[in-house]
């Protein structure tokens, strides 16, 4: 869902993270950090160094969001004014 999601945004090349020239250490945390993630939605972005944030989210999500946004873990953020 994740890849139909940004697919649907424009055109994005197979492997976004070649795109952004993310270190392989960066995506592999990233994908880590996923499995702990309860939302599905944010599960399959995080791979990409996308996230949401939202008031829809448990707590854990969203520190984990803000965490990696504060550590420049993200290219992209789409967030509502929670």
């Amino acid at each position: 869902m994740g890849y139909t999601l940004v697919k649907n945004l424009g055109e994005v090349p197979p492997d976004i993270n070649k795109l952004n020239n993310v270190s392989y250490q960066t995506v592999h945390a990233l994908e880590r950090d996923s499995q702990s993630i309860s939302d599905p939605t944010l599960k399959d972005l995080l791979p990409f160094e996308i996230a949401i944030h939202h008031a829809g989210l448990s707590r854990a999500d969203r520190s984990l969001v803000e965490g990696l946004f504060s550590g420049g873990s993200l290219s992209l953020l789409i967030s509502t004014t929670t």
